[in-house]
């Protein structure tokens, strides 16, 4: 015959712990792939977007995406943004140049994308 099995003080403790970490909800970030959550937004979108591109080249986008926004208030399109982020050397410091004007223009136009629904989704229209 065997015994019913002690609870002792150890044993009870580690059972309530146990019950605490399954029943207690996790308290966490924001889901960063809902537009308007920043930099873990802008991160992910530009991964997604773009194959290969570093962590840190996109990390050094960051201020120019911000800049995006600046312009946006200041009553810029799409396109003037895309000018600015050529001009600043957006495409090529995420290492995504095609080589072409017309080409470079198109991706300036998604990181200007990325950069609006990052940071400023009072200008997005809800286009996501």
């Amino acid at each position: 015959m065997t015994r019913p099995a002690r609870l002792t003080v150890g044993s009870l403790s580690v059972a309530v712990l146990g019950a605490l970490a399954v029943t207690v909800p996790q308290v966490g970030h924001a889901d960063p792939t809902q537009p308007g959550t920043g930099d873990d937004f802008f991160i992910n979108y530009v991964q997604n977007e773009f194959s290969g591109v570093r962590l840190s080249a996109i990390r050094a986008s960051i201020p120019l995406a911000h800049q995006v926004c600046a312009a946006r208030a200041n009553g810029q399109d799409d396109l003037q943004a895309a000018r600015l982020v050529s001009s600043a050397n957006g495409v090529q410091t995420l290492g995504v140049s095609t080589g072409s004007t017309i080409g470079d223009e198109s991706v300036a136009l998604q990181i200007v994308d990325a950069a609006t629904l990052a940071y400023c989704p009072t200008y997005n229209n809800g286009n996501y």
